[in-house]
């Protein structure tokens, strides 16, 4: 995990003045067509967030506080974990290759440099621009060969080492034959 988005925080409250839980706004959010769209380069995240606000309205959520939810979500951008960057920065500056393969939005780039970590864009491997996204066993065969592009040769799927904080996504990855396992947040 690359960077850490405040959910909890005023993303979470703001949610609690809809009248809903994190997890309730959350499972609207991601379960509207717009999301797997967004994610896969067919629809962009400023469409994701219309739909989504037009979504809470329509389900009867109190016009300000839908426009407060909304604003606070378009302005996080994520704050880099430290531990991760870190981690990256030495293997990069080790000359080892490294790819951030994200399920992410249009705004990626852009929310990278934002935070401080705009070196990483280059490395970026994103399902909107590929058109697929993890779990789905496309989304790794899409990668992987965007890797060997990249490199400029072949490379064994048993020398890529992916790590994700989503048990599906690691074990797709796994059974597409990368070396895989769970993310897990330094304490």
């Amino acid at each position: 995990m690359l960077r850490d988005f405040d959910t909890e925080g005023h993303v979470g409250r703001a949610a609690a003045e809809l009248g809903t839980d994190l997890e309730g706004l959350l499972e609207v959010a991601f379960g509207i067509d717009e999301a797997m769209a967004m994610l896969t380069g067919r629809c962009t995240h400023a469409e994701w967030v219309q739909a989504l606000e037009t979504r809470l309205l329509d389900d009867g959520h109190h016009p300000p506080a839908v426009e407060r939810l909304m604003t606070v979500w378009v302005e996080d951008r994520g704050t880099p974990v430290a531990p991760t960057t870190e981690l990256v920065d030495r293997l990069c500056a080790a000359g080892t290759p490294v790819f951030v393969f994200t399920n992410g939005t249009d705004r990626v780039p852009e929310e990278l440099e934002h935070i401080g970590l705009g070196h990483l864009v280059p490395a970026l491997i994103n399902a909107c621009d590929l058109g697929v996204a993890k779990p789905d066993p496309e989304a790794y065969a899409v990668a992987h060969a965007e890797i060997e592009r990249r490199l400029g040769r072949t490379v064994g799927r048993e020398q890529v080492r992916f790590t994700d904080d989503r048990p599906h996504n690691v074990e797709a990855a796994r059974e597409f034959g990368w070396q895989a396992r769970i993310f897990t947040p330094p304490s």
